[in-house]
Formats: structure tokens, sequence, C-alpha cells
């Protein structure tokens, strides 16, 4: 059975150039809902040498306790001290569920915190609950993508999941109680043969975010190749929208990871969704079922993608997309001339 000396929900937080990740405020969000329902605390940790505003942040965003671990030369690369760190305090503290964004540092942090505390994990869930007996229940995609399967670990604590950006809500900053705690762990040392970090490049992006966009064009493994990626590129701009893609085309390097939707990608709200060339397994369709409209292209009448689609268009998308992108340039152009 569990062990009731465990209590509380925590959100581990992560930092990306001064700023609060937005999984880290939708997970405190949800994780605030959580705790209310426990009625424990929600506590949130973020390690580095960070200012104390940081941690009044998410305290407006649900936190009860917010601790801010200080370490000197300490970087997120080093697994075996960042693993150290938090296994040491989640000892001390013994929060009873830990939530983890389902990042590329976040994927790999849960798995190590949850081996050397001996629990579970549930890897990129896309739904969080509780049963009757306060258990997390924890709802992942399975068995290929095909079905949704619910996790609990009734056994062992502190149960963590990892959960994908996206999947829900970040409710607006308040002025609310909560306390700031600086921690300085002693006797835990940087790992001299840990990869260092030399310095950090903010990437180039075009257009605007995938996950803030109000109309995704989104490509998949049905496209061939990247020689006709432009098509999708060109009816996204009509709206000022985003292109995004399944697995595949970033396996295939058509498109840089952080277009990737899905499981193992971003979950998107937009106004509307255009699917071209892609099948539509769960895998990707987990991180569209926001979409106020999914519209579907795809030469097989049979594909998966139609099952969820409000509107759709069976043909090649090279017949397709050509045909759309010209009657989009004609309007805009009776536009103009209107003035």
């Amino acid at each position: 059975m569990a062990d009731r000396a465990f209590s509380g929900v925590w959100v581990i937080a992560e930092e990306k150039q001064g700023k609060i990740l937005d999984v880290t405020l939708e997970l405190l969000t949800e994780g605030r809902k959580i705790a209310d329902r426990l009625d424990v605390e929600l506590g949130t940790v973020l390690v580095g040498n960070y200012p104390e505003e940081l941690g009044e942040e998410m305290v407006s965003y649900g936190a009860d306790l917010a601790f801010m671990v200080t370490c000197p030369n300490f970087n997120d690369l080093d697994m075996p001290l960042y693993t150290k760190i938090l296994t040491s305090i989640i000892n001390h503290h013994k929060p009873e569920i830990i939530l983890f964004g389902g990042t590329a540092l976040g994927s790999q942090l849960s798995a190590r915190v949850a081996a050397r505390l001996n629990t579970g994990l549930s890897a990129h869930c896309i739904g969080l609950d509780l049963d009757e007996k306060g258990n997390l229940l924890q709802i992942v995609p399975g068995f290929g993508g095909n079905v949704l399967v619910t996790i609990t670990c009734p056994n062992h604590r502190p149960q963590i999941a990892s959960i994908m950006p996206g999947v829900f809500r970040k409710n607006p900053p308040l002025q609310r109680r909560g306390k700031v705690i600086v921690l300085a762990p002693e006797n835990i040392q940087p790992d001299p043969e840990a990869p260092q970090l030399i310095e950090t490049r903010k990437r180039e992006t075009r257009g605007v975010p995938i996950d803030r966009a109000e109309v995704v064009v989104a490509g998949g493994a049905g496209m061939g190749s990247s020689t006709n990626w432009f098509l999708l590129e060109e009816l996204a701009g009509f709206f000022h929208g985003a292109v995004g893609s399944t697995r595949p085309p970033v396996d295939e390097g058509w498109i840089e990871e952080e277009s990737m939707i899905g499981q193992s990608g971003k979950s998107i709200r937009p106004n509307l969704y255009v699917g071209v060339a892609l099948s539509g397994e769960m895998q990707h369709t987990v991180g569209i079922m926001e979409a106020k409209t999914i519209v579907a292209i795809n030469k097989d009448p049979k594909a998966k993608i139609f099952q969820i689609a409000d509107y759709g268009l069976v043909g090649d998308y090279l017949e397709i997309l050509p045909l759309l992108i010209y009657e989009f340039k004609a309007l805009k152009e009776r536009k103009q001339a209107l003035g």
C-alpha cells in the first residue's frame, strides 16, 4: 500500500532565457486543481541560480511553496547532479505526486528521478485525473497510439508523470499568498566529467510559434519529400499561420523538431487545423484534439484523419494545394482591388 507519509503535489519547473516555461505554468494550473481536490499543498522546484522573482511568479500561478534551489556552477546538462539534487529534496519533503513537463529535459529527468526513487513513471501524458482513493490517473496513448490507456501507481510513492506541453491551459496569474524558499544543498558537487555549457544562442524562428498560431497547416509522411514542403508554407502564409508536422518529416529532416505535433511533440489549439498527406495516427491526433475546425487532405479515403475531421478532401495534395493557393491568391487580389 502507499506510504501515508507522502503528501502534496509538486511541479518540477523549467526556465529558459530568464523565463519560466509555459508548460511549467500549465502544470501549476492543473496541479492547483489536483492539490485542491486532495486538500494538500502545491509545491514547485526550480534548480539553478535564479532570482526569487521567478519563485514569486510561480506562486502567482498557484504554488503554495516555491523552492528555489541554488547550486554553484550548476548547469542542466549535468544530469547526474540534477537528479541527485531533486531526489535529495524529494526524499526529504516526500510529495505524493510529481509532475514534469514533457520537454527534452523533463523527459530525461523524470525517468532518472523515478528510477532513483524506485517508483513508476507515465511519460507524455495527455490527461490527469484522480480515482476515488486519491490515486493519480495518468492517461497516455498506448499500443502504438491506437488506444488511450489509464495508468495508476497505487502501491508506490511518489507518483510521477510527464505531461506534453499544451495539454492544459494556464490560468492568468493572481495575487496570492505563498512562500518562496531558497535552498542550498550541502555536499552535492557538480560532476567534473559532465558536459559543460559553453554558450546559449537563441534559435531564429520563422513566423508564429506553432502552439500560438490561429491557423496550422501540417504535413505528414505522404508529402514524400521536402521538395513540396513550400506548398504548406505558402498556404499557411495566407492566414499568417504556422506549419507543423507528424514525426516522420522531422526524422527525415524536412522540418525542425519544434514543429512536431502530437504525443512526442506539442499540443495545439488553433481555430483551423489543416492536415495534409498524413494518416491520422493517434500519436499525432492527440495533439490536435483542441482544434476548433479540422480539415483533412489525403488521397486515401480510409485514412484515419477523416474520422476526426470536420471537412475532408480526398485527392492528391499536389493537385489540391495549388488550387487552394490559386483561389486564396485571387481572393486576396480582389480584396486589394476593392481597397
